[in-house]
This record gives C-alpha cells, structure tokens and sequence, in this order.
C-alpha cells in the first residue's frame, strides 16, 4: 500500500493541479475557462501511448536485459517525438477548437497553454518511472511536488496581476521550460544510444492499445456528446473533474504489478488486497468531491448520476482486471495468452460504441469495456495459478 500511495501522489499532482489551475482561471479571467479541461481531456492519452512506448516498456525491458542505456535511451527519443506531436496539436489549434464545437477566439490561448502543460507533464513521468523502478519514489515525490507548485503559482499569479491571457501563458511557459530542464540535467545520465524498441512495444503492448483507443474514444465521444447542448458538457466536465485524478492515480497498480513481475516479485493476492482497498479510498474521495463541489458547477443532476455510477462500478472492478492484464502481458510467453489481442477487441467494442448518436456514448462503451475484460480475464486465470 505505501508503494501505491508513494507513486499514485505523483500522479495526484499531475492530475489535481491542472483542476486547480482551470477552476483559478475561470474564477480570475473567464467563467468558461473551466471548459478546457474537457475539451483537451483526450489528448491526454496521445501522450499517455507515448509514455508507455518510451518509459513504461523501456524500463521493463532493462530490467530484463539488465541494460539501463534502454531506459536513457527512450527518454530522449520519447521528448523528440513528444515535441513533433505537440507541435502538431498547437499548429492545428483551430482546426481541433472548430471540431469541439467551441470559439477560438475565446479558447484559442489557453488551449494552447493546456497542450503544452500536457506535454510537460507527459515528459516528467518519463523521469519519474525510472526513479519508481530505481526505488527513489521520495525523490520522485519531491520533484514532482516542485514541479507543480511551480506551475500552479506560476500562471495564477500572474493571471491575477496580468489579467492577460497571452502574457500569463506565455511566461508561465517559459518558466516551466527552464524547470523541465533542471529535472532532466540533474536526473538524466550519460548512455549509449540503444532503443529496443520492438521489446518496449511487447512489454507496454496493452497500454499503448488502450490508450490509442482512450483518444478515439473521447475524442469522438466528446465531439458527438457536446452536439446536445451545453447541459451535456457541463455534466461531462463535472464528473470529470471529481473522478480524472483518481482514475489517473488508480494506474499506480498497474506500475506496482509491472516492477514486481519484472522483478520476480509477484504475489497475486496481497496485490489484489492492496488494489482493492486502494480503489475504495479513491470511490470515497470521488464522492466527497461531488457534494463539495456540485453547488459550484450545479450539473444536471440525472445526467451526473447517470455518468458518475458507471465510473462508480468501473473503478471497482479495475484492479482485479488490470493486475491479471499486465501480468499476463509481462509473462505472454510462459503462459502462452495474448492479452493484448483480447485489450484491443475490448478497446474496438467500446470505440464502436463512441459513434452511437447518444450522449451517454463513451459511458455506454465503458460498461462494454469492463464487462468483456473481466469475463476473459476470469477465464484465462482459471489454469493460471499465480492470478487465480
């Protein structure tokens, strides 16, 4: 348990000070500023495939091979493609405001500043998964607590002595950037160059299907949901906003299975205890955000309901799904399954659900999703000792 809390804080930070950060601005410069939160939600799991390519799988793979130029290796080549992409997204802007059905004028410049903070962020957990696997997670804590007071003081400030949206931007990113760049000086080490990449691919296989999926999904989900009013977006925001952080925290199982099964140190049962209770504290938190925070969005209450019990019913069934996933995937060759196959058909099932002409698309997919995963899961560990 102490594992999972040391690592899920990070992610914690990661995830709660962007909240803060788009619920600042719409209180110091523009109400509807909060909306950007969901807007640029799924371009989170574009960065997200790319840290399972060039951290998650490069680390299980040096471990494997015993080779931490691996590791050194990705994260270099991770920041480059991360950079390609990201330009991409900001020369693109626009063209994705228009999709979403929003105004540029209004949304152009801190859906560009939400670009780049994701960006960032994705390039710090590139550094902060080698120090979980090295077991420097208090070292981990206290650059990822620096990182983001930085970033959270930094753009409210100034949006509070600017009151310019390009100057606060602007200068909280330049700041930012020089602080990315102490954090990889001082953590990165001399290597020799070599990527593994088809090892890396293998060993991250399910996270990178299903993060690929992820950005369809709500992509297309959030394009067809918000064509029913503003209601709709409302609602998704809010109960994005009282769950996001907890589902990005809950993935600290899946990093605790990656590093004991690649280390040989796997034991299903206190794994499974651990998940559960972790995921029951996580529930309770959801639910104390939504009476804390529901007068200052007042959502429609149907439609929140609705939307919250699936994520509910979703995070209790996540970590007996995702423990026996991962170890299936780290140990596909002893067990002779294919784990990553059946990820996708789950993915394909719930990304066919995000084009049903309905608001509630991308939770109807989600229910798909679970049910599916954990009825092959269930199966697969019937004759597999070490998760049944």
């Amino acid at each position: 348990m102490k594992r999972l809390f040391q690592i899920s804080f990070d992610t914690l930070l990661l995830s709660v000070i962007p909240i803060i950060i788009w619920n600042a601005l719409g209180f110091i410069l523009e109400k509807n500023l909060v909306v950007i939160f969901s807007l640029t939600y799924p371009i989170q799991f574009l960065f997200s495939t790319l840290y399972y390519i060039f951290a998650v799988g490069p680390n299980i793979t040096a471990e494997k091979k015993r080779d931490q130029n691996i590791v050194y290796s990705n994260i270099f080549l991770g920041i480059l493609v991360g950079i390609l992409v990201l330009l991409l997204l900001v020369f693109n802007c626009n063209i994705f405001l228009s999709i979403m059905n929003v105004d540029v004028s209004v949304f152009k410049i801190f859906t560009i500043y939400s670009f780049f903070n994701i960006f960032y962020s994705y390039v710090l957990k590139l550094v902060l998964e080698k120090l979980y696997f090295d077991k420097e997670n208090k070292k981990a804590n206290s650059i990822s607590i620096l990182f983001n007071t930085i970033n959270l003081l930094s753009i409210v400030i100034l949006a509070i002595i600017t009151k310019n949206q390009i100057i606060t931007s602007f200068v909280t990113l330049i700041i930012m950037t020089l602080s990315l760049f102490i954090i990889l000086f001082f953590n990165i080490k001399k290597f020799k160059i070599h990527f593994s990449i088809s090892d890396n691919i293998k060993n991250s296989s399910i996270g990178i299907v299903e993060n690929i999926s992820m950005f369809i999904i709500y992509f297309i989900g959030h394009i067809n949901a918000y064509s029913f009013g503003m209601k709709y977006i409302l609602a998704s925001t809010f109960v994005g906003i009282i769950t996001d952080t907890q589902w990005d925290m809950i993935y600290a199982i899946q990093t605790v299975v990656h590093i004991d099964v690649s280390k040989d140190n796997f034991l299903f049962k206190e794994h499974l205890k651990n998940g559960y209770k972790f995921s029951f504290i996580l529930i309770l938190s959801s639910i104390i955000m939504s009476f804390v925070l529901y007068k200052l969005y007042t959502p429609n209450i149907t439609i929140f309901l609705i939307c919250f019990f699936v994520q509910i019913i979703f995070m209790l069934f996540f970590p007996i799904i995702t423990i026996r996933q991962h170890y299936l995937q780290i140990k596909s060759k002893e067990t002779n399954t294919n784990p990553t196959l059946h990820s996708g058909i789950s993915k394909t099932l719930r990304t066919i659900c995000s084009f049903i002409h309905n608001p509630y698309c991308t939770y109807i997919g989600q229910i798909v999703e679970m049910i599916y995963n954990y009825i092959y899961t269930k199966i697969v560990s019937k004759r597999i000792s070490e998760i049944r």
